[in-house]
């Protein structure tokens, strides 16, 4: 079993996605796994929003792609244009279409890591250590 090096309760994830039963799903999941810092947020203009709070740090976003505003490609690109040198926050794509063509999409727009829906715990578990290690 890995190890992370920051504590758990310290880890802070920012969850992107609109519908409320896969929003549950994840939070109960994190909750289970000890991860008790997690903020939601439906869309992207809100994940902008939070993520330009000077006062937030984010060590993960787990990131939908059917978001109803932008999706979760263009949203990452524009997370990732607007980041400095010194911060690289993982973004994890979670996402019902499992295509091999769409996985590399999510890569190449900056994403770090691909989640198939439905989520299961243990491959959630595994991505999170492997990205906050």
């Amino acid at each position: 079993m890995g190890s992370l090096p920051i504590p758990l309760e310290n880890i802070h994830i920012l969850y992107v996605e609109d519908d409320l039963i896969n929003q549950m799903v994840i939070k109960n999941f994190l909750h289970l796994l000890g991860y008790p810092h997690l903020s939601i947020v439906s869309n992207a203009k809100e994940a902008l929003d939070f993520l330009s709070e000077q006062d937030k740090h984010i060590h993960l976003i787990l990131m939908d792609i059917g978001l109803p505003d932008m999706d979760g490609i263009l949203l990452t690109k524009t997370i990732r244009q607007s980041e400095n040198q010194s911060r690289h926050v993982p973004i994890i794509a979670v996402t019902g279409n499992s295509q091999q063509n769409y996985k590399t999409k999510c890569l190449q727009a900056g994403m770090n890591d691909f989640l198939s829906k439905p989520v299961e715990m243990e491959t959630l578990r595994a991505i999170l250590i492997k990205m906050l290690a």
